[in-house]
């Protein structure tokens, strides 16, 4: 085998295993949600996060952890999600449904998801979110 053909599948082998890591991280980073758990979100979230909702509100790490640790949500779906790898960035596009007390008629929104990988760990550092539809 030359060395390029090694070097080729040790970067495939290597994205594949990043995109599950990532993957693994939306899953979790889904679950924190549902259950409103504010030491998982503590985890999942980085220590610089940018937090920006549809409606224009921009909230830190704390207050991102505090507002969605007493959110009661019924729904929490991803849908239609792309990844892009960039070393230690990754970028998630998604469509999510929520459904909580809040809003029980739910809410449709694009959102984007930026993740970094910090201590062999994935973090949310950035997330802006755009809703769609009524």
């Amino acid at each position: 085998m030359t060395k390029f053909t090694l070097t080729f599948l040790t970067a495939i082998s290597l994205f594949a295993a990043s995109g599950d890591e990532v993957d693994s991280a939306m899953q979790a980073l889904r679950q924190a949600m549902l259950r409103s758990d504010g030491a998982a979100l503590a985890r999942l979230f980085g220590e610089r996060l940018m937090y920006s909702h549809s409606d224009g509100r921009l909230e830190t790490r704390a207050e991102a952890v505090a507002a969605a640790s007493k959110g009661k949500r019924s729904e929490f779906t991803f849908s239609n999600a792309k990844t892009e790898i960039y070393g230690d960035v990754a970028l998630v596009r998604c469509d999510v449904a929520l459904k909580s007390v809040n809003q029980p008629a739910g809410l449709q929104m694009n959102v984007l998801h930026v993740w970094r990988k910090s201590d062999g760990r994935w973090q949310l550092v950035g997330r802006q979110s755009t809703r769609l539809g009524k």
